[in-house]
């Protein structure tokens, strides 16, 4: 018994689009999975300067986009908004920065999401979730 258990009963038993609930399951997941990136980020930036907390935060999933994924083109324009973002020199031009990154990371999550083959994972996550 947790604390969450209402909170996972009622995700389980709520109706996803079209009746997949595979899908309900897989972005509460990403969503917390981000949440607590994030946190940990925040936690341990020592500066109030959004753009540094921005560079850590990036960095952050740099690392994750390079190391677990193999994913050293997206790294690498994540490593040069960080150079940016140590050289901006007004709030203006940090959110020019932060703007165009996550511009490029909204495109980027479409173009992954696509790759998901929804009807197939739908019918065998209502298949193994009985």
């Amino acid at each position: 018994m947790t604390r969450f258990d209402e909170d996972l009963a009622a995700l389980r038993s709520r109706p996803g689009p079209f009746g997949q609930t595979y899908f309900l399951h897989a972005y509460a997941e990403s969503d917390t999975r981000a949440l607590v990136n994030a946190l940990w980020v925040l936690r341990h930036s020592a500066a109030g300067d959004v753009s540094v907390v921005a560079a850590e935060l990036m960095r952050f999933y740099g690392r994750r986009y390079r190391g677990m994924y193999g994913m050293e083109g997206v790294a690498a324009a994540i490593d040069d908004a960080c150079a940016s973002l140590d050289g901006a020199s007004s709030p203006e031009a940090v959110e020019a920065i932060l703007a165009d990154v996550a511009a490029r990371v909204g495109e980027l999550n479409f173009l992954i999401d696509q790759g998901i083959p929804p009807a197939a994972l739908a019918e065998a996550f209502a298949a193994a979730s009985g």
